[in-house]
């Protein structure tokens, strides 16, 4: 299947490659490359259903498609001014992803430093290395736990409490992200929350509620550490607000404003 994103009369992807004849001219297209590509988001977007999942996965993906598609474009500007949004050259400036465990660049070029400021660099590298991979089996242990206790008939409690009890501000983006990776399509496409609120509803317990708050909690909180200081006060305060109805709870409104946050904090370290 070959798709037509428009390029010549500025009706594109989205509004992605609006304008784009304003202030761009194409000196060469890989349209094997680019064919390929847009095949593949063509793909993954029939595959795609309205549902918080399919949301998720929309807005984490984008930044790759962008960035796929830029590449497939040799471009020089010709005039100046205009949207930056609205050319491929802006979007591969503006989408191109950051790794998070890479760590800063050094004041000091590499040409230039010392040996022992290369040693130092080296450490630090390493050390942030380490981190993240210490975070990340973290994350991959918790998921399992998760996933053990609530497949199939019957919840663990015990065993669920010891992995939420795990769970901290440092390492809940990664295990928020990885169960959906790992385990979602083993579980109905749920994300961890729905997963949760399936197996834990248990009459007026508060049990759910109380899992849910500590959870919003820890995630708000790393957002912040983030820069994402004012989505997570708006995040808690709309979660809290749902889970004070008591009688009325909507376990769908507050999955979806778990994923809400989560897609932004996503999309934040991804841009780096």
């Amino acid at each position: 299947m070959t798709f037509n994103f428009g390029l010549n009369t500025g009706i594109g992807f989205g509004t992605g490659f609006s304008g784009f004849n304003a202030g761009y001219q194409t000196n060469s297209i890989d349209y094997a490359r680019l064919n390929d590509y847009t095949n593949s988001i063509m793909t993954q977007l029939s595959t795609m259903s309205a549902s918080p999942m399919a949301q998720y996965s929309l807005s984490s993906s984008i930044p790759t498609w962008y960035n796929n598609i830029a590449s497939c474009f040799t471009v020089d500007p010709i005039v100046t001014g205009g949207n930056p949004f609205g050319n491929v050259a802006g979007l591969y400036s503006q989408y191109t992803p950051a790794t998070p465990s890479t760590p800063s660049t050094p004041s000091t070029p590499a040409a230039q430093q010392t040996p022992e400021q290369k040693t130092e660099a080296d450490k630090k590298q390493a050390a942030a290395k380490a981190k993240t991979e210490k975070v990340q089996k973290q994350a991959n242990e918790i998921c399992e736990k998760l996933y053990v206790a609530m497949k199939g008939a019957g919840t663990d409690n015990k065993a669920v409490d010891e992995a939420l009890a795990q769970i901290t501000e440092d390492n809940i983006l990664e295990v928020m992200e990885t169960y959906i990776r790992q385990y979602s399509d083993d579980m109905d496409g749920e994300t961890l929350i729905e997963s949760l609120q399936n197996e834990e509803w248990v009459g007026w317990s508060g049990r759910l509620t109380k899992i849910t708050n500590g959870l919003k909690e820890k995630l708000a909180a790393r957002a912040s550490k983030m820069g994402l200081d004012a989505e997570a006060k708006s995040f808690k305060a709309k979660v809290s607000a749902e889970n004070n109805s008591w009688w009325n709870i909507n376990d769908e409104v507050i999955n979806n404003h778990f994923s809400t946050l989560l897609a932004a904090m996503i999309t934040k370290r991804d841009q780096g």
